[in-house]
């Protein structure tokens, strides 16, 4: 069990780098600011104590959940108060999302790691989809945000 929360705890710091998410070259995204637009307000808890940061991604699609951070449509970084993080998405389509989360302790943007690769900084997704073996599901993961929509997301964090 603690060898599946390592990788996917390796895998979930990958997707969270805060790196820009359009390569020199690529045509920009559009985003719908129009009324049928929407809004996912992640509340994170559990943190173990409030140094560093929380990175927190929204993903639209499988496509590079969880360990490919640059295909995340949405990136936040937030501090940490009173053991928990509140982050707001605004002007979202509806569709599908998923949210992926990491404790950046240090601000060095990457998943620390100690002995035999076990995560020293806490992780977690949506809808707390961790699976046994593996990186977490986009599947297990996603949820729905229906035009104008006003989602509240609750993300648990795991050290």
């Amino acid at each position: 069990m603690r060898n599946t929360l390592i990788t996917s705890a390796l895998l979930l710091c990958l997707a969270l780098s805060l790196r820009p998410s359009v390569a020199a070259g690529d045509p920009p995204r559009r985003v719908d600011r129009g009324a049928g637009t929407g809004e996912v307000r992640v509340l994170v808890t559990g943190f173990e104590h409030a140094r560093g940061r929380a990175l927190v991604g929204l993903f639209r699609s499988a496509d590079g959940f969880p360990d490919e951070g640059r295909r995340a449509a949405r990136r936040a970084a937030a501090p940490i108060r009173d053991g928990r993080v509140v982050v707001r998405f605004r002007n979202l389509p509806s569709g599908p999302f998923a949210v992926a989360v990491m404790h950046d302790e240090d601000g060095d943007e990457e998943m620390d790691t100690g002995l035999f690769g076990i995560p020293t900084e806490g992780y977690g997704v949506s809808r707390d989809a961790l699976r046994p073996l593996g990186p977490p599901l986009y599947e297990d993961a996603v949820l729905r945000l229906r035009a104008g929509e006003r989602k509240r997301v609750h993300v648990r964090m795991h050290y």
